[in-house]
């Protein structure tokens, strides 16, 4: 009788053993699964957020609009985003001046800048709309890595070739871009930068 109990309790302690790890084995997949739904999810979620978080607010459009001025054809366009290019690159070694120009406006590099010019993107029309909008949404989150190759890439939209020239370019140091904000935008003008941008000077 003692044996038949034993062998009773061993038996069932197998089967409720057996299914543990059954339903256990079951869920492990199941846990992976999801977690690699999360993982996805997560990147997806990352990718479709912008870089930056920075929100310009009406006030500042409106300042931007009296800074930068009216944009009324693809030229002034390309004068505008030129002069605020001129924030981020120097050429010929000379950190402040701009060869082969009298008197080159000086728009700064701000979010609400770069945001004005979106927001006037519509004067120019087709292909060029979307290449010119998608230079301005690398500034605007602060990805200035091809800024050589973005002031090519405005040049040639403009005039619709290659540009061809000995002129030198090279990405502005931090300090350069500094005395560079200083000179032109004085103090406040550095200020909003430090504000702004991530990146500050």
């Amino acid at each position: 009788m003692r044996r038949k109990l034993v062998l009773s309790i061993a038996l069932a302690v197998i089967v409720i053993g057996t299914g543990f790890t059954f339903a256990y084995s079951n869920e492990q997949p199941n846990r992976k699964a999801q977690k690699q739904q999360e993982v996805e999810q997560n990147v997806n979620n990352k990718q479709a957020t912008p870089k930056s978080s920075y929100v310009v607010t009406n006030e500042q459009l409106d300042k931007a609009a009296r800074d930068v001025g009216a944009i009324l054809d693809e030229k002034t366009l390309y004068f505008r985003m030129m002069e605020m290019i001129f924030q981020k690159i120097t050429i010929n070694e000379n950190n402040l001046v701009i060869p082969n120009t009298r008197n080159p406006g000086r728009v700064q590099m701000t979010k609400e800048n770069i945001q004005y010019l979106k927001n006037q993107i519509a004067i120019v029309g087709g292909e060029k709309k979307e290449r010119y909008n998608a230079v301005l949404d690398k500034w605007y989150n602060e990805d200035f890595d091809t800024v050589i190759e973005d002031y090519k890439e405005i040049y040639n939209l403009y005039y619709g070739k290659s540009m061809k020239t000995n002129l030198r370019f090279t990405k502005k140091t931090d300090n350069d871009e500094r005395d560079y904000v200083i000179q032109f935008f004085g103090q406040e003008g550095l200020n909003i930068h430090n504000e702004e941008w991530e990146h500050k000077l």
